[in-house]
């Protein structure tokens, strides 16, 4: 019987590492990916649909611009970690930045009613509380933690809440199966003025 040199076999192990490595990193990508997607659809889907729905909202120039920038990192985002070779951390931060500026508008445009039944029928609030719950995934991929904005609404003279991570709000099946449905309206909605 044939034995083999211990450092040759250590040289094997981590030939065979490296070689794994690849298919597991793309595994946690396709994940976060998927997440990205879903999160980048559901939101263009759900602010068409308000845009659409609430007659005369007033958006200035300057949110229209941080919007349509935010917009852009989102799709991007979604798009490069889906793909999985062009996506960064840089991407991730991108794209969390461009979540944490959308949802920051619809919680602080009061004209926006939260309880809207949104693209799919359910609350503007439960499409915002699905988005919170897949954020973790998307940033888990490159080991990234960066605080997501609350997506309560403050009530007029009530304390501020404390800093804190959030529970979260709903399970992921629960969160992938709402965008997945908001998702699929999303030729049916029509595009912004």
């Amino acid at each position: 019987m044939r034995t083999v040199d211990p450092s040759r076999r250590a040289a094997l192990r981590g030939a065979a590492a490296l070689l794994l490595l690849p298919s597991l990193t793309a595994c946690a990508l396709s994940a976060a990916g998927k997440s990205a997607q879903l999160i980048a659809d559901a939101l263009d889907t759900t602010w068409r649909f308000i845009v659409a729905q609430v007659p005369a909202l007033a958006i200035s120039p300057a949110t229209q611009e941080s919007l349509t920038n935010a917009f852009r990192a989102i799709n991007a985002g979604g798009w490069e970690l889906t793909t999985q070779a062009a996506a960064s951390p840089e991407t991730v931060v991108d794209f969390v930045n461009g979540v944490n500026e959308v949802l920051t508008v619809i919680v602080a445009t009061p004209a926006i009613p939260l309880d809207l039944p949104g693209p799919a029928g359910d609350p503007i609030s439960a499409i915002l509380a699905a988005v919170v719950t897949l954020m973790p995934e998307v940033e888990s991929s490159f080991k990234l933690s960066i605080p997501v904005v609350s997506i309560e609404r403050p009530t007029p003279g009530a304390p501020p809440k404390p800093a804190g991570k959030p529970p979260p709000l709903m399970s992921m099946d629960a969160a992938q199966a709402l965008l997945t449905r908001v998702s699929a309206t999303r030729r049916q909605v029509p595009s912004p003025r």
